[in-house]
């Protein structure tokens, strides 16, 4: 089977997580990767065999080159990349052990991606979304600035008028915008959305719905929903259940909770988005096995450091059929 192209925009950012589990106040030295939700999301579908490609605003230096070249490792396509300034954004992450809960602290206000007025132009849409078979995008890009959130919505409009569904995921950053400014953009990026991931709190805070409502409000193809519980810093739970709305059929599947061991949880998110997406993309019928995979894909990150997740689809579903027995593909 063909596997498809996919195009994204967001930002990519610089992690500085401090060695042997320090806190931030105690450590003198901190591990570098490379991450962002939307640049995690293509690295991921990449592995699995998808031609994938990036678009975002990276500082013209040396950094921004490494962070280009990080994305050229796991084969994602950077052609359409813009590169203007200097300022790459960045976070500190401080990974927390049993009762210590992980911190997150940015550093991304002025990066070159939150300054995109009149960037429109810069972008040959045209080309962009050549054959391309999806455009993902989350709410943290649109969080960034009232100028990036400008350009997320032109990336909308214009994948819409190519007819190329669209993935969505809320991806709610307290320390980025507010509540109140993150449900009005998203009531108004729900409607031009085919394939939507959120959790049923996000449905509440951000929609004043219900998974059971959503179907009455709202047209997306897909609505897919994913719950985490923590025990503890190092041990978690989670639960995942999709919705595929065809004509005036809604059907459900919900797959098993699972409880897992946590090396590190960052851009488990988007491996769950990237392993329902590569799935959907193979066979948009098979809504079980999509989110089969997309948690199989979640479960495994959390046992890898870093923000992506590298396996190749083999590896992923070798580790579906050894858990559930009952999925074979």
């Amino acid at each position: 089977m063909k596997n498809k192209r996919i195009v994204s925009f967001g930002e990519i950012l610089l992690r500085l997580t401090p060695q042997n589990k320090s806190r931030l106040t105690e450590a003198i030295g901190f591990d570098c990767c490379y991450g962002g939700s939307e640049a995690n999301v293509m690295i991921a579908l990449s592995s699995m065999g998808d031609e994938t490609s990036y678009l975002t605003v990276l500082p013209d230096n040396g950094i921004g080159k490494a962070a280009e070249r990080n994305l050229h490792r796991y084969g994602v396509r950077t052609d359409e990349i813009l590169f203007k300034g200097d300022i790459l954004g960045s976070y500190y992450f401080e990974q927390g052990f049993g009762a210590l809960n992980s911190q997150v602290i940015y550093n991304r206000r002025y990066s070159e991606i939150a300054r995109v007025d009149g960037y429109e132009d810069s972008f040959d849409f045209d080309r962009i979304f050549a054959a391309c078979d999806l455009f993902h995008i989350s709410g943290i890009t649109f969080a960034l600035s009232e100028a990036c959130r400008e350009l997320c919505f032109t990336f909308l409009r214009e994948a819409k008028k190519r007819h190329i569904p669209v993935s969505f995921d809320f991806n709610y950053r307290g320390k980025l915008w507010s509540i109140d400014t993150a449900a009005k953009t998203y009531r108004e990026i729900v409607p031009l959305v085919d394939i939507l991931f959120c959790s049923r709190r996000d449905l509440g805070v951000f929609l004043g719905t219900s998974e059971q409502e959503f179907y009455d409000v709202y047209d997306c193809e897909y609505l897919v929903i994913r719950e985490r519980e923590i025990v503890s810093a190092d041990r978690h739970r989670a639960r995942a259940c999709i919705y595929h709305h065809a004509g005036t059929k809604v059907e459900k599947y919900e797959c098993k909770e699972r409880e897992f061991a946590v090396l590190d949880r960052v851009g488990s998110g988007d491996a769950f988005s990237a392993g329902v997406l590569h799935a959907l993309l193979q066979d948009g019928e098979d809504i079980r096995y999509a989110v089969e995979f997309g948690m199989s894909a979640f479960v495994l990150k959390h046992y890898v450091a870093g923000d992506i997740l590298t396996m190749t689809e083999a590896e992923i579903l070798n580790f579906l059929q050894n858990e559930n027995k009952d999925v074979n593909r």
